[in-house]
């Protein structure tokens, strides 16, 4: 169940470091605190060791890919339409975002490509549109084509272009009382094989859940955009043991190591914090 007071026991720890072994941790999408539950695809809730494995499972963003040819860069934005519902789509849509005034009149074909618009006073070019995708982050070259993923956010329906190190917002869950189960522990004394993952041996997660236990640890996989697959252990909760935690959580956004550095950093902003409201709650205690 969910329980604020998880978040208090961290102040029993010196160092956010020393609290990390304490519990388990799940990252979501997401701002909802809704409770945890096993998934309807494979009837298990996943946990991990460590707060940077778990903050890799929350998406960074959506994104969707731009395009601008070099020798079209001085013309005028075509007002493309999506009709599903009909809204500016592609570039137009980020011009419309950026501010620039709508185009007029805009006739389509039988399929809805645009065949011919109004230019009022202020309309973009292509180029005037990467030029801000350049302010937001993006890589280009005067001169260039222009490619990128750009990421976006939905937002009550809506669409927004954000910049390249934009993260949504998820939430890091810290998880208490998994010392207290009963987990059958498949990872011991092998490694993971990306060829034949532990994570879909659903007969296996059946089996044992047959047999009694409250779950399984398994050698598990996260996928990073810097170092590709990162081999990690993971705790996979039966239905049964669900009510037997506590867990509360706060915002946090993906993690990512760093390119030029190893996978073994545990710790993350948001977990640290935690920690050091925590301490900080416990110091003002009369």
């Amino acid at each position: 169940m969910y329980d604020d007071s998880v978040l208090e026991r961290l102040a029993e720890f010196d160092t956010p470091g020393d609290a990390v072994p304490a519990f388990l941790y799940r990252g979501m999408d997401g701002t909802s605190h809704d409770p945890l539950h096993a998934s309807s695809y494979d009837g298990c809730l996943w946990l991990a060791y460590t707060p940077t494995v778990a903050q890799t499972y929350i998406p960074a963003s959506s994104s969707t890919l731009l395009r601008v040819n070099a020798w079209s860069m001085d013309d005028k934005v075509c007002p493309q339409l999506n009709y599903n519902p009909p809204r500016p789509d592609g570039l137009y849509a980020l011009a419309v975002q950026l501010g620039y005034p709508e185009a007029t009149n805009i006739e389509v074909d039988a399929i809805g490509r645009t065949n011919s618009w109004g230019i009022p006073a202020g309309y973009p070019t292509y180029g005037d549109i990467v030029r801000h995708l350049v302010e937001m982050g993006y890589p280009w070259e005067e001169g260039k084509d222009f490619s990128a993923w750009v990421r976006i956010e939905h937002v009550d329906g809506q669409q927004y272009f954000r910049p390249k190190d934009f993260k949504k917002e998820g939430r890091l869950f810290v998880v208490d009382g998994v010392s207290d189960l009963r987990l059958f522990d498949y990872a011991a004394g092998q490694d993971g094989d990306l060829m034949d993952v532990d994570y879909h041996k659903f007969s296996l997660f059946r089996d044992a859940e047959a047999e009694g236990y409250d779950g399984i640890i398994i050698n598990d996989f996260c996928q990073t955009d810097n170092h590709g697959n990162v081999g990690h252990r993971s705790v996979a909760l039966f239905p049964r043991a669900i009510p037997k935690i506590r867990y509360a959580s706060v915002p946090a956004v993906h993690w990512e190591w760093p390119e030029d550095g190893r996978c073994s950093a545990v710790l993350t902003p948001e977990f640290e914090q935690a920690h050091e409201t925590a301490r900080s709650a416990l110091v003002m205690q009369p």
